[in-house]
């Protein structure tokens, strides 16, 4: 049984202020739209309530609902727009652990660590998607919507 189709990672604290934080939320966004409004999927999301950095909950807090709701998940994604020490690799780690179907959506595969970039080689669960398959936020949205059966089906 999963409560939510969808488990979308997204960096969070790694982004060093504010406005920038904000500015990576609003693309991410995007995609966390079209997986639930244009797809009609149940999606996890720890940044959909989280605006600015005063939102965040302690490390504690965040890492037990995140872990939480990763346990009820079909699928996992993950935006990681660039090389950034992100809490977001640890949950692809995670999920990855629990057999759980995995996207990457990433500009350049060389940006996720070593083992990960050759992921698609080791276990058919995972799933990297470079620039090659689309080139922005406002596209990827796009996709998700079009791909939806492919990447989201039963």
């Amino acid at each position: 049984d999963h409560d939510y189709d969808v488990f979308l990672s997204t960096p969070m604290a790694a982004f060093h202020t504010d406005a920038d934080y904000r500015k990576g939320r609003a693309e991410f966004k995007k995609v966390f739209d079209a997986l639930k409004n244009k797809c009609g999927l149940t999606v996890y999301w720890a940044s959909e309530k989280i605006t600015c950095f005063a939102d965040f909950d302690t490390v504690g807090v965040s890492a037990l609902d995140d872990l939480e709701a990763l346990k009820k998940s079909r699928r996992f994604v993950l935006l990681y727009p660039e090389k950034l020490p992100s809490s977001a690799l640890f949950e692809a780690g995670y999920a990855l652990a629990r057999n759980c179907e995995s996207h990457y959506f990433v500009q350049r595969q060389k940006d996720l660590p070593f083992l990960m970039q050759a992921l698609t080689d080791a276990d058919n669960r995972a799933h990297i998607h470079t620039d090659a398959d689309w080139k922005d936020y406002d596209d990827l949205a796009k996709k998700v919507v079009k791909y939806k059966d492919k990447w989201f089906g039963d």
